[in-house]
């Protein structure tokens, strides 16, 4: 990978986005993981992926299905259904089931060591109605806002692309 300026991200081989989720898992949290995971899995907007309910993901059908319904002003651009393929309905299934756990190091002021880090479990569970990124409590809007997601990429990814170049597995 050549060096970037901030804007467009270069496109991922296969192996590298396996190891950018599982990057964005471990430093972004369970939820931003997510969010991430489906844009890359269905090719939905961020905007999209945000603005999902719990109804709009059918998973037990004879065609597994997501629906963009073009409620919300991020949806609007292109509703309809993006068919889930074979290889993402275990996967959906299990994190729809029984969320997204992960064990992250976290700066905290008791922490250890040098960098004062504490281990944290994080998960995120997909609430059984309703929007599936639910935003705060006195937010004008029910889901996550998009700069949610992008300050976390933006901070991570610069991350993400030196861990890449020190491992070698650019």
């Amino acid at each position: 990978m050549a060096d970037h300026k901030s804007g467009q991200a270069p496109a991922l081989s296969v192996k590298n986005w396996k190891l950018w989720l599982d990057w964005l898992l471990k430093t972004a949290g369970p939820r931003i993981y997510l969010v991430v995971m489906l844009t890359g899995a269905f090719g939905l907007r961020c905007s999209e992926a945000l603005a999902l309910k719990r109804e709009d993901i059918c998973l037990g059908g004879d065609v597994p299905k997501v629906r963009i319904t073009g409620e919300t002003t991020g949806a609007r651009k292109s509703p309809g259904d993006v068919y889930v393929r074979k290889q993402h309905i275990k996967l959906m299934r299990d994190h729809m089931n029984n969320g997204i756990t992960v064990e992250r190091q976290q700066g905290h002021k008791h922490g250890k060591g040098k960098k004062r880090q504490i281990c944290k479990k994080d998960t995120f569970h997909v609430p059984l109605s309703g929007y599936i990124f639910k935003a705060r409590k006195n937010s004008k809007v029910g889901h996550l806002h998009y700069h949610a997601v992008y300050d976390h990429i933006v901070k991570q990814a610069p991350k993400f692309y030196k861990h890449l170049r020190a491992s070698g597995e650019e």
